[in-house]
């Protein structure tokens, strides 16, 4: 499982014409994923792997029964799962398993989270619960190239040397014990 950004990508610029996940699949059997994402900086990236918690205001504060359409989220700055709206991704909000979209890229989208589980009752959302990412790979030996993004001091969210190291050492910490 590679986790980055858009070195771990891939095709970007003469440089880094191509990705390094790619490669390692020639390498490596059975199977490579490639989980980088372009512009995400090393918070975003741990919160999309389950190392780094972020939190959600639930906008009207309920989650729909199953089937009774979505509900406008919004994040922290710089503790978004998601930054690119081609890209989707699934997750737990107080139990409510459901599907993360964003409308547009940050920082004009507006995420929109849709349950997945079956439920006849909405459920009540105050404050600011825990998203929780659904992380199928976890058990897979994951490679972390990331922190490009956040080097520098941006209005986008945690920065510097510093933040990069601790987001890193939060997502080799959350990994199985065997594979950190």
């Amino acid at each position: 499982m590679c986790w980055g950004d858009s070195l771990t990508y891939g095709d970007h610029g003469v440089v880094d014409d191509g990705s390094y996940p790619a490669i390692l699949l020639e390498e490596v059997t059975p199977k490579v994923f490639n989980q980088g994402i372009g512009g995400q900086t090393s918070t975003q990236i741990g919160v999309r792997q389950g190392g780094i918690p972020t939190y959600v205001t639930v906008i009207g504060g309920s989650i729909p029964a199953y089937g009774d359409g979505s509900v406008t989220v919004t994040f922290p700055t710089g503790y978004e799962p998601l930054t690119d709206p081609e890209i989707d991704t699934w997750g737990w909000i107080l139990g409510v398993e459901g599907e993360l979209t964003l409308s547009a890229a940050l920082p004009g989208g507006t995420f929109t989270f849709t349950r997945t589980s079956v439920g006849d009752s909405p459920v009540s959302a105050p404050g600011s619960p825990q998203y929780i990412p659904v992380t199928p790979y976890s058990s897979y030996v994951s490679i972390f190239w990331e922190g490009r993004n956040n080097l520098f001091q941006t209005s986008a969210g945690p920065w510097g040397q510093a933040q990069i190291v601790s987001d890193i050492a939060a997502q080799v910490a959350a990994l199985p014990a065997g594979r950190n």
